[in-house]
């Protein structure tokens, strides 16, 4: 490795670093926020929503800046036209990943592991609904593109294949999520979410992926139906063709990714 790669190297690792740094500070302070201003209201149970909601604004208020330095350095591109429909689409295309990937992992009965996954969902589950859905349909889903896609995928871009890049920042995108469940989800997640970005050239793509994908989690926890043998695997099935459908759509129009 050259002295010229070697500096490129280190200077994204460095980066990469940073990043993590920053949403560990973030969570440091959402703490010390929650402590000094909301503890004493005794709501122990609205504790983990309302730092995550606080550890997601203040990521926002720090990764931005990053984002733009990183974008001035490395023109984004588009691969498509970009129209309003194409845009329109990756709603639906959210919601059907979303519902066909759940829905998935419950027929294999994955959902029932126990471990930190059912704590995890009841903490985020805790609080109002409007504020329950501004905070895990949107505060978080922004955060962890400007995060993942917007910074370290991009780093990871920088010095090794695309691939490759697509593959690790998956990985890390569930391994942060901090259990197997959600792990196993978010990598799979992580893909499809990497490619919209490559696909459409700009973060609000998966930005507006995610917001769909997880907004309509939430909202759809408690349709019974839903929760059903024959409801999980008709929803399965119907979210995973609607999926594979919407992403044939845009793979056709550049099949480079």
């Amino acid at each position: 490795m050259t002295d010229k790669k070697q500096t490129v190297f280190f200077e994204h690792i460095l980066g990469i670093f940073m990043v993590f740094g920053v949403r560990e500070l973030a969570g440091a302070l959402a703490r010390a926020v929650w402590a000094l201003f909301f503890q004493k209201t005794g709501n122990e149970e609205a504790a983990g929503l309302c730092i995550t909601g606080i550890t997601a604004l203040f990521m926002l208020f720090a990764l931005w800046p990053l984002y733009c330095i990183r974008i001035g350095r490395e023109k984004e591109y588009n691969l498509l036209n970009r129209r309003t429909a194409d845009w329109i689409l990756l709603i639906p295309f959210g919601i059907c990943a979303a519902l066909g990937l759940n829905q998935f992992m419950n027929l294999l009965h994955l959902t029932e592991i126990k471990g930190s996954y059912e704590a995890t969902r009841q903490v985020l589950f805790s609080g109002t609904r409007v504020i329950s859905l501004l905070i895990l349909g949107f505060a978080v889903p922004i955060a962890e593109e400007l995060m993942f896609r917007g910074l370290i995928f991009r780093h990871l871009k920088s010095f090794m294949g695309r691939k490759t890049a697509v593959i690790l920042s998956a990985l890390l995108f569930g391994v942060y999520h901090g259990n197997m469940v959600q792990g196993i989800y978010a990598f799979l997640m992580g893909l499809l979410l990497v490619w919209v970005y490559e696909r459409f050239g700009s973060i609000f793509a998966p930005v507006l992926f995610h917001c769909a994908a997880n907004s309509f989690v939430y909202l759809a926890a408690d349709v019974e139906a839903l929760g059903q043998s024959d409801g999980i695997i008709a929803s399965c099935v119907l979210g995973m063709a609607g999926a594979v459908f919407i992403f044939m759509h845009f793979y056709q129009k550049n099949n480079n990714i």
